[in-house]
């Protein structure tokens, strides 16, 4: 019954809600509530304490928020491209780079061939050509690299493995090596060891980008890595024959894929268990 006495509520509280000023005058309220309660917050911690800048930086909006290599700065944040973080951005030019420079050897190999072994051109050709055959098996590795986890790793601990049997190729090449057959083994381990390490850091990139513009940008990076280690080696190679001989200029050879072995460590990787398990790189 309509009572004389008594007062007619809004329509919005008798339906029980708020109606839209009423809405944000509370948000408005809320807001001003969490600004005095940092404001208080800062007046209590000494001259000097950073942590308010961090508990701002916390609760600003995901997209004011800065990334946290460029908060932290450092050395290594000079390496952030995009998304990748900077110790993956350094191993997977180390290891374009690498491949660039096997150009070092190319000059001392066909010397080495000719003048020490005294091959005629046909073999020679012949043993040069084999370097080819590890390249015609590359799903081959990335199938491995995939589905069977070495140490808990799919990628770092390949890239590794990489790098040694490179690098043992060529110290092969440098005290070992004296008949064709003894070449042709060293110079097949050799590629092995560049063509495995060339898939595996191929799924590090594709893992790593994570859109079109990543993804290019990502890849001329790479063949830039890749050009410089070509150009210097191939400066230097001729040079270096001259002074040290194809041996010596084969253990010089020998140190540089120790570049993919040390710079794997750095990628950040997620250790996986057994066999069949599933999963990519994950940034730290």
């Amino acid at each position: 019954r309509f009572c004389p006495g008594a007062q007619r509520r809004p329509e919005g509280l008798r339906a029980g809600r708020l109606d839209p000023p009423a809405r944000r005058e509370s948000a408005d309220d809320e807001g001003a509530a969490m600004e005095n309660k940092t404001k208080n917050m800062n007046r209590r911690r000494p001259v000097g304490d950073s942590s308010a800048a961090i508990d701002v930086e916390r609760d600003a909006p995901p997209e004011r928020r800065k990334p946290a290599t460029q908060a932290n700065g450092g050395f290594l944040s000079m390496f952030q491209y995009r998304d990748v973080p900077p110790t993956d951005l350094l191993a997977i030019l180390s290891v374009y780079f690498v491949q660039g420079s096997m150009n070092l050897s190319r000059i001392a190999l066909s010397v080495f061939l000719k003048d020490d072994l005294q091959l005629p051109p046909a073999q020679v050709s012949f043993i040069e050509a084999s370097t080819f055959i590890p390249w015609m098996i590359k799903p081959l590795y990335g199938f491995l690299s995939d589905s069977v986890p070495l140490l808990g790793y799919k990628r770092k601990s390949y890239l590794q493995v990489c790098g040694l049997l490179n690098s043992i190729s060529w110290l092969c090449f440098a005290a070992l090596v004296n008949s064709p057959a003894a070449a042709t083994v060293a110079i097949i381990g050799s590629a092995v060891g560049t063509a495995c390490s060339d898939v595996v850091v191929d799924s590090v990139v594709v893992e790593r980008s994570r859109d079109q513009e990543t993804s290019g940008s990502l890849q001329s990076l790479c063949w830039m890595s890749y050009a410089l280690g070509a150009i210097v080696s191939s400066y230097f190679s001729g040079h270096l024959v001259e002074e040290m001989g194809p041996r010596g200029v084969f253990k010089l050879t020998a140190f540089v894929p120790l570049l993919t072995f040390l710079f794997a460590f750095i990628l950040a990787e997620e250790k996986v268990s057994g066999k069949g398990a599933r999963g990519g790189l994950k940034a730290k």
